[in-house]
């Protein structure tokens, strides 16, 4: 016979017995939980992170990194330095982000979290031990009370508990596929529009030295009397204004290409990189795909993660639904063993369970068939909401496109002409120098009104194919990053 010791009220020890039987039971009973606790342990190292790299590459070809591996982060940030050698292009910018933007780093965090939360859905509340010892205030004997309980009714809510955690980390996989492929074409039109502040100073500072130029000339025909006072402010007054132009132009350019850089997560001596100077403009300011108007909004809605989303999370919100139906009235039964010495040692089961006067689950159930209702009409406004940016997008597309092309077979042509014919004038000394100098600076005007047009062409293309592969626009804009 095995002995247990505890302290009695002269803080003595006092031999009690335990009959082998009562050790038995107890012992078998921590060996079923010890082994069901052990059987529901899992593994976590990039959760989920497999199925998110198959949606991004699917969608947008694109590449993912989860910084979690010396080694392998290492060759990633050689891959980038290489990349940032190699003038900048729309796609390795994207691609760049993807690799090296940390806070994407943290919303892979969430993956983890999110099967932390399964694992601990299939997981039964650990066992209640409790123990108490009563001391007789006159005589009598010494009154031990020992006791192990396990919440019962979580055996049966286990299945439905795991389904709503797995439907939860299915909508985490496609928030976070969605936030990825967010950045991913957040970052394709911060380099569009970059590149296109980056034309435009360009083409400013040319304008700013004609500009010097036809005050220099001014001056001079002043002197000479061959103008007004009036004509010489005027030139002047140019020549300020470009100044101004220039340095907004310049602001505007450092301001998106810093956007870009916070995008791409760089910084120290990895901003340097330059723009590709010979990227060429779209051929064709068209949508190639060919898919008529009505394909194109079914393909969007098909495709659409934020979609996807609502439909997971309507999925747990009616598993949960399930248990609050079953647990309304008993949330809670409580199954265990006591024993009680009061001279001899006496073994029972035991039991709780919660009687229904107050809370009935009523509310509850109400707030879960409520929030089920929100998320229904969330899904029904979302489809209204992607059929219309679809219809939208592609309205912009073909204006932005009609403009863009416009400009390149029409005015541009039309501005070179004429600052041809003005140069063939001042040759023939039927005009001035201020003439042709004034009608290179439209020159510039219009080209910068070209590079405009293509950067809207390319932006709202851009928006579009984002669509297209599920994720709507706007979402996850770039101050989310």
């Amino acid at each position: 016979m095995k002995r247990l010791y505890v302290y009695p009220e002269k803080y003595r020890l006092e031999e009690i017995p335990l009959h082998g039987s009562t050790i038995r039971r107890i012992g078998l009973l921590a060996l079923f939980l010890a082994v069901f606790a052990g059987g529901c342990a899992a593994r976590m190292e990039q959760p989920g992170f497999e199925s998110v790299q198959e949606t991004v590459a699917d969608r947008t070809a694109m590449n993912l990194h989860w910084h979690d591996d010396l080694i392998a982060d290492e060759q990633t940030a050689d891959a980038i330095t290489e990349m940032l050698r190699q003038p900048l292009t729309s796609d390795t910018a994207a691609q760049i982000a993807l690799l090296n933007n940390r806070r994407i780093q943290a919303v892979y965090r969430d993956l983890e979290i999110s099967q932390a939360d399964l694992i601990q859905a299939g997981l039964l509340s650990n066992p209640l031990f409790d123990a108490s010892v009563l001391f007789p205030v006159n005589n009598g004997n010494t009154e031990i009370n020992l006791g192990i309980r396990l919440q019962f009714l979580e055996i049966f809510m286990l299945p439905l508990r795991k389904r709503v955690g797995q439907s939860q980390f299915e909508e985490t996989k496609a928030r976070v596929s969605s936030r990825v492929m967010a950045l991913a074409y957040a970052t394709r039109i911060a380099f569009f529009q970059a590149e296109a502040d980056n034309r435009r100073l360009k083409l400013q500072k040319q304008s700013l030295l004609t500009a010097e130029l036809s005050d220099e000339f001014a001056q001079r025909l002043l002197d000479a009397g061959n103008i007004t006072e009036l004509q010489r402010h005027e030139e002047r007054d140019r020549y300020e204004m470009s100044k101004l132009k220039l340095r907004r132009a310049e602001t505007s350019a450092f301001k998106s290409r810093e956007t870009l850089n916070r995008l791409m997560g760089l910084w120290g001596d990895e901003i340097h990189w330059e723009f590709d100077n010979q990227s060429p403009y779209p051929e064709s300011f068209e949508w190639e795909d060919g898919t008529a108007q009505p394909d194109l909004t079914s393909r969007a809605i098909k495709a659409s993660l934020d979609l996807e989303i609502i439909r997971h999370r309507i999925v747990t919100i009616g598993h949960r639904l399930g248990v609050d139906n079953i647990t309304a009235l008993i949330p809670t039964l409580e199954l265990g063993v006591e024993a009680e010495r009061n001279g001899d040692w006496a073994l029972g089961p035991s039991l709780a369970i919660p009687i229904p006067l107050f809370d009935r689950g009523q509310a509850r159930l109400a707030r879960t068939r409520a929030e089920l209702r929100r998320q229904q009409e969330h899904y029904t406004d979302l489809t209204v909401q992607l059929r219309s940016r679809v219809r939208e997008n592609i309205e912009q597309l073909h204006s932005s496109g009609d403009i863009a092309r416009y400009y390149r077979n029409v005015v541009l042509p039309l501005r070179t002409r004429i600052v041809n014919e003005t140069q063939l004038q001042y040759h023939a000394m039927r005009v001035g120098p201020l003439a042709l100098l004034l009608a290179k600076d439209r020159e510039f005007e219009a080209e910068m009104e070209y590079i405009s047009a293509v950067e809207n062409y390319r932006v709202t293309r851009t928006r579009l194919e984002q669509l297209m592969s599920g994720v709507i626009p706007g979402h996850a804009n770039e101050a989310d990053w």
